[in-house]
């Protein structure tokens, strides 16, 4: 009788379940991973647009006239001063609000806003899931 080498189908099979079953729990970690890098992400550079804005309030004495267009931007979100029915909808003299709004052609399945204030407060809010790494305001 010969000698056989190699494995079975029903080997070859069972490996290809495993991996399977393993891509399939490690799938949504790795979602979640992704999420909380990319909020990280955004947390950053709000913190270094705030740094521009407090430069311009050094030179000017004022936040008003700060170039929008001057706000760096993220892969992943579009930060721009606060507009519409948000409490403060450009810089004031004392005073503005960033938010970060996701990106939806690069970061279409986020749904939190991330918002930094002039008095160093950062937060994020979103009607359909938590936002890791942020404080959700309390309403007073």
């Amino acid at each position: 009788m010969k000698h056989q080498q190699g494995f079975t189908l029903i080997e070859l099979l069972i490996v290809v379940l495993i991996a399977a079953i393993l891509a399939i729990i490690a799938y949504p970690s790795y979602q979640n991973y992704i999420r909380q890098t990319r909020l990280a992400s955004v947390r950053t550079q709000m913190l270094h647009n705030a740094q521009q804005l407090e430069r311009y309030y050094t030179q000017k004495s004022t936040f008003v006239g700060f170039p929008p267009e001057n706000l760096q931007q993220n892969q992943y979100f579009n930060i721009s001063f606060s507009e519409g029915t948000d409490s403060m909808p450009n810089p004031s003299d004392s005073g503005y609000i960033l938010k970060a709004v996701p990106n939806k052609e690069t970061n279409a399945d986020e749904t939190c806003t991330v918002y930094y204030n002039d008095s160093g407060i950062i937060w994020a809010n979103s009607d359909k899931q938590n936002c890791p790494g942020y404080e959700i305001p309390k309403s007073e």
